[in-house]
């Protein structure tokens, strides 16, 4: 379904439109790293992933200040819980890295999931 149709249906009973944190880290690395796009497709998507600033305070907050980074958030509001960040870092002396974090905690604030999702940046890159 498209957006924003599929979040006006939206019950945890239904699997359509859903994913994995493992697909989608795999997507995006055989998009941007991989040979699934030409050069300039892939050069154009991690273009648009790095002007992204949706997620400012999510993995690119857990990143070091000196890495590129590029990423696609998603949020299905406060009354859900849902947040989301799929990302590519690129390390000066590491090369790239793919994380994805995927949080369900109706209970906090979004802030809280942000700072959550930033730890699991930092986490990743530690290892």
């Amino acid at each position: 379904r498209t957006e924003p149709t599929l979040n006006y249906h939206d019950s945890p009973a239904d699997e359509r439109d859903t994913t994995t944190p493992a697909a989608m880290t795999d997507t995006l690395h055989r998009l941007v790293l991989g040979d699934v796009l030409s050069p300039q497709a892939k050069a154009q998507l991690a273009a648009w992933l790095v002007m992204n600033k949706t997620g400012d305070m999510r993995l690119r907050a857990g990143f070091p200040a000196n890495w590129m980074t590029g990423d696609k958030t998603g949020t299905n509001g406060d009354k859900a819980g849902n947040a989301n960040d799929v990302a590519i870092a690129w390390s000066p002396d590491r090369g790239a890295i793919v994380v994805t974090a995927v949080v369900e905690m109706p209970d906090i604030s979004g802030d809280e999931r942000n700072a959550i999702i930033a730890e699991i940046g930092r986490i990743a890159v530690a290892v």
